[in-house]
């Protein structure tokens, strides 16, 4: 997911997984499949889930904080939502945030929240609303490095 310019400088600032190769993203199923479990049979099974879900467009609408993350809501929220429903229904073995808790959608771009400074944050909001296309699902795993890396991108139907 593309950030606006101002919102990415601030994002890769403050959250501490950015420098590790962690993009600006809405996370659908966190824990996920650990790296070296990525194979052919978790390949197909996300690819039928995402080639079968329609592309769509949606906003970055505005900041907000919880409970000590600063971020950016997607809006709507539904499709965001339906296909993190999907893939926890697959892996029903990977509760969301290792907890099972219910999903935010949700692109962080500080943490702790109050890392930014009212003058960051009233500047980057210029930048809002920003309108987007959800065209492209990415898989990304962390190495052995510590650093992420991206494995697959699967297009959205009619992406």
């Amino acid at each position: 997911m593309k950030l606006p310019p101002r919102l990415e400088r601030l994002r890769r600032r403050h959250v501490p997984d950015a420098p590790l190769g962690v993009p600006a993203h809405q996370t659908l199923l966190y824990p996920f499949v650990p790296a070296d479990v990525l194979d052919a049979t978790v390949r197909a099974r996300l690819a039928t889930i995402f080639t079968t879900t329609p592309a769509f467009d949606f906003e970055l609408a505005k900041i907000a904080r919880w409970p000590d993350t600063l971020y950016v809501r997607p809006a709507p929220a539904a499709p965001f939502a339906s296909l993190a429903t999907r893939l926890a229904e697959a892996w029903p073995e990977y509760p969301l945030y290792g907890r099972g808790v219910g999903f935010a959608a949700h692109v962080t771009i500080a943490e702790p929240a109050d890392a930014l400074s009212d003058a960051e944050l009233a500047e980057a909001c210029t930048e809002l609303p920003a309108r987007r296309r959800a065209a492209v699902a990415t898989v990304i795993a962390e190495g052995r490095d510590g650093h992420w890396r991206t494995r697959w991108r699967f297009r959205l139907s009619g992406g």
